[in-house]
This record gives structure tokens, C-alpha cells and sequence, in this order.
């Protein structure tokens, strides 16, 4: 999930049409490259004619089409843009006093400095460390670094019997899918949604459908962030959900849920018994994927499947379960779902 809930919406687009959308910044083919480039300009040319014709409607809808193509070149770029518009934001307001150009433009005073667009793109390239040799934490990206189908710096890991997942589902096609191909359950799912403003329905329909859309599932819901008398003031408040009676409460940072939250990073885990801190809701659990819900910056929960088949899910199930969340942020709201 991205923290801008704009790109986040784009990363909805992408992940459904399963159009590139790595986690991490990354360099798309050469033949993407250029489509990026094709769909920015002819935005931007269509806002120009729109302009020129003093068309109002026409010049919101090219600025409207010109801001999603920027996204989705974000995205396909494996860029979370919220920290690095907000740095060129504050360089931006840092231009006070220095005056303006002929055309208006305004100008750098002295001593201004821009941003370290640099630093914070190292920071989301490394947002997994990178796991020890031979440990059973190495991530989906690792393994296809490996493969040599990884980019350089995208190296992820976690706890022991854990994957970070480094990719997004619109990363690489499922068999016998390509690019343009959406999953017909996203589509279906998010009619179940669209159109409803009642969260609890929607959030209780989500968990029914997804239950029902994967086998071997012996549980899945949701976790709301929900302000507590906890430590931190927060903690994860059970929500709908399908499957046998389960934990009431998950503080942030512990067990799966509370781990993936705090790192913001679907878990995928083929062995809860070998997850440190594990919280068994269900003795009977012998796998994990959790994906953390984040929307404009914020987390605001987690979807959470059990299995007691092990090593149940991998790298398909989470691009699917991903796709699932970019679809209901949209339709969900989050902030009377986490008032408590």
C-alpha cells in the first residue's frame, strides 16, 4: 500500500488489470518505459488543446487523466510518491523570499536547498533487510534477485518461518493470465461492494467472498485499528470475519497481524509455529498471510487468512489477497469502521 490514498486508488487500477506494480522502486522494461512517456504526453497535450478552447470540464478531466497516468508511471515504477511530493513540498515553501520570474514562475532564494530525492528513494528500495544465508526468511523478491530476474537492492527478508512479500500482484502474471487480464474474483468482489456506504456490510461480504473464493481456508477476516486503552493507544479490534471464534485483540507490532501492520508488508507464513510471537487464535493453524490495509498514509487494519494446511499460501494467493484490499480501500469507510 501506498501512503498517498490517490496512488493508492491508481495501485488499485494496476493491480487489477495486473499492469507493473513492483513494492519497491525498480526498473521497468524498456517497451514500459516508453508507454509511460507516450501516456504523459498525450495527457498533457490533451490538457494544452483543452486550455486553448477554454473548455473547463475538458481542462479538469485532462488534469484528472494527467494526474493518474503520473501515478500509474509511479507505480510502475515501484514509487510511493507521498514522502517525495511532500519533500518537494517543503523545498517548495522554502522558495519564500526569493522573488519571482517574468512569467511568474517563482524563484529559489539564496541558500535554498532541494530535496534529497535520493535519500528517500534508498530508503524504500531498502525497506526489507536483507535475510541471512541459508535462513528460511528470504522473500519473494530475493528469490528472483537469485534467478536473476531481480533488480539490484531489492533484496527482502524477515523472521524465521516468514516472507515478506517484495513484489505487488500486478507484478508478474498468473498462469495462463497477461497483462490487461484482471482477475474476474477482484471484479466480482468489488461489485459485492460498490455502491454500499455501510462498512460493517462491506467488510462483512469481503470476508465471506474471499473465505469462499480460496480453498483450504479454515479462517479469514479483519482486524480494525481501534483506539484502546492499550500502551500505545491503539490496538487490532477483531472485525468481520468467517472461520471459528477468534482473538478479540492484537496489540500493533505482535503476533502476524500486529507485525504486518507495524511493518506495513503482506507476511506470508508457511509455518506459524516457527513465527516468533506467534498468537494462536486457532491450535489448529498451520499457516499465514496477512496483508496490511493502509490508506491516505495511515494503516488502518489487516485482512488475515488461517489455513491448517502448512505452507499453504505463497506468492499468488498474496498478489490475489492484495488486489482484494487496493480494490475495498475505495468502498470501505475506514474512519467510522476504526472509531471504535
Amino acid at each position: 500500500m501506498r501512503a498517498s490514498e490517490l496512488q493508492n486508488m491508481v495501485r488499485a487500477f494496476h493491480l487489477a488489470f495486473r499492469l507493473p506494480a513492483p513494492e519497491r522502486p525498480a526498473w521497468p522494461d524498456a517497451a514500459t518505459r516508453e508507454l509511460r512517456i507516450r501516456l504523459i504526453e498525450e495527457e498533457a497535450a490533451e490538457f494544452a488543446d483543452a486550455v486553448r478552447r477554454e473548455d473547463m470540464a475538458a481542462v479538469a478531466d485532462a488534469l484528472a487523466d494527467l494526474l493518474y497516468v503520473t501515478l500509474g508511471a509511479a507505480e510502475t515504477w515501484g514509487i510511493d510518491l507521498h514522502p517525495i511530493f511532500a519533500a518537494v513540498h517543503e523545498a517548495n515553501m522554502a522558495k519564500l523570499g526569493g522573488g519571482y520570474r517574468e512569467d511568474g514562475k517563482v524563484l529559489k532564494p539564496e541558500g535554498w536547498r532541494p530535496p534529497d530525492v535520493a535519500a528517500l528513494l534508498a530508503r524504500q528500495v531498502g525497506l526489507f533487510p536483507e535475510a541471512s544465508p541459508g535462513g528460511e526468511a528470504r522473500s519473494l523478491a530475493s528469490d528472483e534477485a537469485a534467478l536473476g530476474g531481480g533488480q539490484p537492492g531489492a533484496a527482502a527478508g524477515g523472521a524465521p518461518g516468514e516472507r515478506a512479500v517484495g513484489g505487488a500482484p500486478g507484478e508478474r502474471s498468473a498462469p495462463g493470465g497477461g497483462p490487461g487480464d484482471r482477475d474476474p474474483r477482484v471484479a466480482e468482489l468489488e461489485s459485492l461492494v460498490r455502491g454500499e456506504p455501510d462498512w460493517l456490510a462491506n467488510l462483512a461480504n469481503a470476508a465471506a467472498f474471499i473465505y469462499g473464493s480460496l480453498p483450504d481456508v479454515s479462517w479469514c477476516g479483519f482486524y480494525l485499528l481501534r483506539p484502546t486503552a492499550a500502551a500505545d493507544g491503539r490496538e487490532l479490534v477483531l472485525g468481520p470475519f468467517q472461520g471459528k471464534p477468534a482473538c478479540l485483540r492484537i496489540p500493533v507490532g505482535r503476533g502476524v497481524c500486529g507485525t504486518s501492520l507495524a511493518r506495513r508488508e503482506t507476511l506470508v507464513v508457511p509455518d506459524v509455529d516457527r513465527f516468533p510471537g506467534h498468537i494462536a487464535c486457532d491450535p489448529a493453524s498451520r499457516s499465514e498471510v496477512v496483508v496490511p490495509i493502509v490508506v491516505a498514509g495511515e494503516p488502518v487494519g489487516v485482512l488475515d487468512l488461517d489455513s491448517q494446511v502448512p505452507a499453504r499460501f505463497g506468492e499468488a494467493e498474496a498478489r490475489y489477497l492484495e488486489a482484494c484490499v487496493a480494490s475495498l480501500i475505495p468502498h470501505v469507510d475506514w474512519r467510522a469502521a476504526c472509531a471504535g
